[in-house]
């Protein structure tokens, strides 16, 4: 057996047995044994449905357990997937902080072919409030946030038209976006999954153009798919027209989607980078000490790629269901040349 360390990843081993090789981690110490236990039958409810780009915990020795406590610390084993990383995260001194990426259109379409396949696995039926539960309380905890991030950036805002600018979006987006989740009763009829809950460019491993490894599920919770195809739409590409069509189509195209969550979409996209974008403005322009090291320029062009998706689709999600108004054209008396012919009397003699 060979054990290495893995760069910037302190709690992280990389270990080398006759079984293959597997990564070895030790969990925070707020991270409990019940939600570890939920995150490793998630990964193995869609391994057994057979979907490879998947890790699966590894059970203890003449135990079915895949957890293993010492010293009051958790710690598991997860088959180490083949590829590198779509994108590295930023930092900020000792902080690493994820950020947006484009994928290019194979890796894209694979990635929401691959979301569709463990959607499909782990469908629950519907219970309570259905989608439309999880989406509502999404919109409620990224309202919290954003008053948070607008309290943060308060001392920077005059002089940061970034800034100013995620603000000004936001006041607009918040209300609008919500409404349009809270006015879809048919979102309660939709069958919640498990999600991922942590799309970012840093968690798809690739080859080329080939998709090898979906990872980082610590944040994986059950409810609507539209999470995770907000955050594959906004993060992994950046919103436009095309990211919208090109989301529905490869991800429709092995888990069709009713058009009542088609259409709710955009006011998920648009939560999902109101917060994300305070966050990166948080990190990129509120100083944290004189002593503290200067942000990395990634960081705030991370913030300002989320900032322009936020603005597109700003319009989108205001203007909701509301039809588009007939352009109609002024009427302007235009007075007849002296040399025109006239036009002959219609009216009967």
């Amino acid at each position: 057996m060979a054990v290495s360390s893995v760069p910037r990843h302190p709690d992280v081993a990389r270990v080398e047995t006759p079984r293959g090789l597997w990564r070895v981690r030790r969990l925070p110490e707020t991270t409990t044994a019940e939600r570890l236990g939920f995150v490793h039958a998630s990964l193995a409810e869609m391994h057994a449905a057979g979907i490879e780009e998947i890790p699966v915990a590894a059970s203890l020795p003449g135990r079915d357990d895949t957890i293993l406590i010492l010293a009051d610390r958790l710690f598991d084993a997860q088959r180490w997937l083949p590829g590198t990383a779509a994108a590295a995260p930023r930092a900020r001194g000792d902080e690493r902080a994820d950020v947006p990426a484009t994928l290019t259109d194979p890796l894209f379409d694979e990635v929401a072919a691959v979301l569709a396949r463990c959607h499909t696995a782990t469908e629950r039926p519907v219970t309570g409030d259905g989608a439309v539960g999880s989406l509502n309380r999404m919109a409620d905890a990224v309202r919290r946030t954003w008053e948070a991030h607008r309290a943060a950036l308060r001392p920077v805002v005059a002089s940061t038209p970034a800034v100013q600018r995620w603000v000004r979006v936001g006041e607009r987006v918040l209300p609008a976006a919500s409404a349009t989740i809270a006015g879809s009763p048919a979102l309660s009829d939709a069958a919640d999954v498990v999600t991922h809950h942590g799309l970012w460019p840093a968690r798809i491993l690739v080859d080329g153009d080939r998709v090898r490894g979906l990872v980082g599920w610590d944040e994986t919770a059950v409810g609507s798919p539209l999470i995770d195809l907000a955050q594959l739409a906004g993060r992994l590409r950046g919103w436009d027209a095309e990211t919208a069509e090109r989301t529905l189509v490869a991800y429709g195209s092995v888990r069709p989607l009713s058009p009542e969550l088609r259409r709710v979409l955009p006011a998920v996209v648009a939560l999902d980078l109101v917060a994300e974008a305070g966050r990166l403005l948080v990190l990129a322009f509120v100083p944290r000490s004189a002593e503290a090291a200067p942000p990395a320029a990634a960081l705030r062009a991370g913030a300002q790629d989320l900032l322009q998706s936020l603005e597109r689709i700003a319009a989108v999600v205001a203007k909701g269901d509301a039809p588009d108004r007939p352009v109609r054209r002024a009427w302007r008396h235009r007075p007849r040349p002296a040399d025109a012919p006239r036009r002959p009397s219609r009216r009967p003699r």
